[in-house]
């Protein structure tokens, strides 16, 4: 399948050239990390400085890093995004740097990866280019309203999907061939996927969203009627999307059914679903394309994986995983309390028996913090975006650490605690026994977000969860100026930055369980392949599942 290296996916060096046993120890490493730096997952930035996690957890010879003369936010920023260390930092964090960024997957494109490359090429005549060069041509109305980035994905992943499609087929099709083969878009949400390929072939736009199906339906009834139109937009920015009140402006050529499903998507249902469309067509024969753009949390796993693997009419997955956050694990075990259970069914990690036995091996359990840690890179940041967001992180940090030091809890917030004991209501300031909140604050203004002070922040945000009565501008003033909290900002912005290089590792090892479980299926009836699609500086979660059965 496509032109993938020999075992379906790009390993980092040394890895990449010794086959199953690459795989294998490249997956062992990474484990062997996560293991070792749990510690460093299980802790969220907002929360490191309620639970003094900086003098209390934080390794000894790393602090210095938030101390003069050591601290230096370039330093910071350079070690975030580029793995770049200095020579006065302590030796066990650079190695711990150079881990991480040896381990995470290559996340840069190599066209020559993809049979027919990444772009339509006008010249070579083949049917897989004229039949995506008729899905482009056919919607270019259904570009209005996409970002950038939406049309860098779209472009590309419709481009992959047909070739692939075509190359299945032998290089031929169109006429009832494409008729027989049905595609059906995962999560489809606004259906700008969808609506390009039904240029190519009938689709099915599955989502659980009323409002998300409702959407798709409307972009498709305007394309259809020629109402909608691609503007060019400004050089370097997103497109301009316009209206046009002239169909003839924008003939269309005949397009495929498009058929929406709002279900609420999970493993058995979506596998309910293509039994359901396979029986709809009878005798005739039916092939099913399973897709999905940013497929989130365990639609892209335990949901597609399956279905793929028990529907013998999809013949072909092309998945690209998003909101790892989102993902259910098999050990559902609290990450405060390490209470629960294990799930025997629909979980989507770890999905593959290799990455299983080594979680057991090293008995670990990600958690949604070391989940969500997978989302949060600098990729696509420049310095300026990372200074930002870092600063957001140490003012929610210190709004979390005010409200735990003030004993304040947001209306209709519970707290963490499990237990089902009465909550007392009035503590002492800095008492033990206080527990932490679970709240969502919401986006403030800007000019709140980027003031360089903390009270116009703490003020808005109290404002905002209902306590804006509680503290007085001079008791946020009296706790910032507290010892504990004077250099709370240089804290959050190193354990910020080092906690952020461990989540390539993290997302590498979600990535290569997905692989690994699709690559065991059969590997002489089915060929996998794993493959950068996107520019990262344009869509950090860049990597395609490709997956067809022989």
């Amino acid at each position: 399948m496509q032109n993938a290296p020999a075992v379906g996916v790009r390993l980092p060096k040394p890895f990449c050239d010794n086959g199953a046993d690459g795989i294998r120890a490249y997956i062992e490493a990474l484990c062997a990390l996560v293991a070792e730096f749990h510690w460093l997952t299980s802790v969220h930035a907002y929360d490191a400085l309620t639970d003094d996690f900086f003098s209390r957890v934080w390794p000894e010879d790393w602090r210095c890093l938030a101390l003069d003369p050591l601290f230096s936010l370039d330093h910071l920023l350079l070690m975030a995004r580029d793995g770049i260390v200095q020579a006065e930092w302590p030796e066990s964090l650079k190695r711990f740097v150079g881990r991480c960024r040896a381990l995470a997957l290559p996340r840069t494109v190599d066209p020559t990866e993809f049979a027919a490359g990444l772009s339509p090429s006008a010249s070579s005549g083949s049917f897989a280019e004229a039949e995506y060069s008729a899905a482009a041509s056919a919607s270019t109305t259904s570009r209005a309203g996409m970002s950038r980035k939406k049309l860098h994905e779209v472009d590309r992943f419709a481009h992959v999907i047909l070739c692939a499609m075509a190359d299945a087929a032998g290089g031929g099709g169109g006429g009832a061939a494409a008729a027989a083969k049905t595609i059906i878009d995962v999560g489809a949400g606004q259906g700008y996927l969808t609506h390009r390929l039904a240029a190519a072939y009938p689709c099915v736009a599955v989502d659980f969203n009323d409002t998300q199906t409702r959407g798709s339906v409307t972009r498709g009834y305007n394309i259809k009627r020629g109402k909608l139109k691609d503007g060019a937009g400004k050089a370097g920015g997103p497109p301009a999307p316009s209206l046009s009140s002239d169909a003839s402006q924008c003939a269309e050529p005949q397009r495929f059914p498009v058929v929406h499903k709002t279900i609420r998507i999970t493993a058995s249902t979506l596998i309910d679903l293509v039994r359901s469309l396979d029986a709809e067509a009878g005798e005739s024969a039916r092939e099913f394309v399973l897709v999905g753009l940013h497929a989130c949390g365990d639609l892209s796993a335990s949901a597609m994986i399956s279905a793929f693997k028990e529907c013998s009419a999809v013949r072909m997955l092309a998945v690209v995983p998003c909101c790892f956050n989102l993902l259910s694990e098999r050990d559902c075990r609290d990450e405060e309390s390490g209470q629960g259970h294990v799930c025997e069914s629909d979980f989507g990690f770890p999905m593959s028996q290799q990455v299983s036995n080594l979680f057991k091996q090293h008995k670990l359990h990600f958690g949604h913090k070391t989940r969500n840690l997978a989302c949060q890179t600098f990729d696509r940041f420049d310095d300026k975006g990372i200074e930002s967001n870092l600063s957001g992180h140490y003012k929610r940090a210190l709004l979390d650490a005010m409200l735990w030091y003030f004993n304040l809890e947001p209306p209709n917030v519970s707290s963490k605690s499990d237990d089902n004991q009465p909550q007392q209501q009035q503590l002492e300031q800095g008492s033990p026994n206080k527990k932490q909140r679970k709240f969502r604050l919401g986006k403030l203004p800007e000019e709140i977000l980027n003031a360089p002070e903390f009270t116009p922040y703490a003020r808005a945000a109290l404002e905002r969860l209902g306590l804006g009565d509680k503290v007085t501008e001079q008791q946020i003033e009296e706790f910032v100026q507290q010892t504990r909290y004077r250099n709370a900002r240089r804290e959050v912005f190193v354990v910020h930055c080092v906690k952020s290089l461990l989540g390539r590792a993290v997302e590498s090892l979600l990535l290569m369980d997905r692989f690994l479980a699709l690559r065991a299926l059969d590997q002489g009836v089915v060929d996998v392949a794993m493959l950068n699609i996107f520019d990262v500086d344009e869509s950090p979660r860049n990597m395609v599942i490709l997956a067809r059965k022989r």
